[in-house]
């Protein structure tokens, strides 16, 4: 069964069920939201507004049914920047980029919507940031040469497609997306903490872009073999993240030389082979610690020789030792 609505009704539907089930979660005008009728789905989609010209969506939700969703009359002035972790949509035919899973990507502001189709019974995860018309401009002005040029026709608003620019989302972007997903923080912590997470976000994902910019001059042409040996790499890397291979062992186990591993990792993942590593074993420690594992456990689960050590990375990360996130997580 597929059921069809257009934007407006959508969330018109979404807002009554959530004022009678619990009223409060769409009180504040600055962060709402609203939940899935249980007829439909499950999950929710929040919807926050930030300072200076920035909000953010949050989608978190699965459906029982099909949807088709109208967007035709709903124009977007906003920029966006999409991280899709996980995406239960048919693309419509119109927009010539493959939108997968793991990806995020550019949608230019002033574009038309469309029509789409959400799938029933697949995860939708995913944080959207949008920026305002004002905060674009002030960007352009104060940072044109330090812009992105792949990004600057978005922030001119010249540039005719919806989707663009896809990347790999980093481990470094899933752990922040993955912060603002699960922010327990309330009242003006929450804003201040979602401010910057949301920033740190951004700037991720406008450095991955200089980063690709910087590669291309220097950019060495991969084969079919070579690309898969590099997805193989980080397959191994992954499922040895806490007695991971050295780099020269990496390579001969996927077969192909260091110097192209180092600078193919970096231009498929917009990151070198150790930071890839590091920034994977930091997440997973966020989650093994939210679960109010032992810190020792946690250490010698993820690779590292001692707590102290283990200590010193974390919080080199994230500000805090890992006693402390796990207290301010429990």
């Amino acid at each position: 069964m597929t059921i069809k609505f257009d934007n407006h009704e959508l969330k018109k539907l979404s807002q009554q069920y959530t004022s009678t089930i619990n009223p409060n979660l769409i009180k504040d005008k600055c962060d709402r939201t609203y939940l899935a009728p249980e007829w439909l789905g499950k999950g929710y989609k929040r919807e926050i507004v930030l300072r200076n010209g920035i909000s953010l969506i949050i989608h978190n939700y699965q459906l029982f049914e099909n949807v088709i969703i109208d967007n035709r009359e709903n124009i977007d002035e906003t920029l966006e920047i999409a991280f899709k972790l996980s995406l239960p949509q048919y693309i419509p035919p119109n927009i010539n980029i493959s939108v997968k899973d793991g990806f995020c990507y550019v949608i230019g502001k002033n574009n038309e919507g469309d029509i789409w189709q959400e799938l029933a019974n697949i995860p939708s995860k995913a944080v959207d940031i949008h920026l305002n018309e004002s905060l674009v401009e002030s960007l352009i002005n104060d940072y044109d040469d330090s812009l992105p040029q792949s990004l600057k026709p978005f922030f001119l608003g010249n540039n005719n497609l919806p989707v663009s620019l896809p990347q790999i989302i980093s481990p470094q972007m899933k752990m922040v997306i993955s912060q603002i997903i699960n922010c327990s923080f309330q009242g003006i912590t929450k804003q201040i903490y979602l401010e910057a997470k949301t920033l740190e976000l951004l700037a991720l994902k406008i450095n991955s872009l200089r980063q690709i910019e910087q590669v291309k001059q220097i950019k060495i042409k991969l084969k079919k073999e070579d690309i898969e040996a590099i997805y193989h790499a980080e397959k191994i890397i992954v499922d040895n993240y806490n007695n991971p291979p050295s780099l020269i062992e990496l390579s001969r186990q996927v077969g192909i030389n260091t110097r192209k591993l180092k600078e193919g990792f970096r231009q498929i993942f917009h990151t070198t082979v150790f930071d890839y590593l590091y920034h994977y074993r930091m997440n997973l420690a966020q989650n093994l610690l939210k679960k109010q594992k032992n810190v020792g456990v946690v250490a010698q689960t993820i690779g590292y020789a001692s707590a102290t050590s283990f200590n010193a990375a974390f919080q080199k990360q994230f500000g805090v030792t890992p006693k402390l996130f796990q207290l301010a997580h429990r």
